[in-house]
């Protein structure tokens, strides 16, 4: 057992990867989140609200989708998610599927 401590992954690590060309090199599963947002980047100044409402609704999809993908991850893949941030072992906060529960899983 690895006696690392652990990192909890983060919006500032969410941050960095979304504005990061190379990530998405070394991840390519992570692609359909850059199309994402560059999609609904360009369809803001046509939905209804606030501007800042919009934004935050936008970065809390993308950040569920981002989770989605990185608690699927496959060992190799994961390893080079937690290299890319550093960490030796990451946590990520999750939700069961089927309870809805939230925890806490470790990539």
């Amino acid at each position: 057992m690895d006696n690392a401590k652990p990192v909890l992954f983060g919006g500032s690590h969410f941050n960095k990867a979304i504005r990061d060309d190379e990530f998405f090199k070394k991840l390519p599963q992570f692609l359909p989140i850059k199309a994402k947002i560059a999609t609904m980047h360009t369809d803001l100044k046509t939905k209804k609200g606030c501007s800042s409402c919009q934004k935050r609704r936008i970065q809390i999809n993308i950040e569920r989708d981002f989770a989605a993908i990185a608690s699927s991850l496959d060992p190799a893949s994961g390893k080079i998610f937690k290299d890319y941030f550093g960490a030796q072992r990451m946590l990520m906060h999750a939700v069961n599927p089927t309870t809805h529960a939230a925890y806490l899983k470790e990539l």
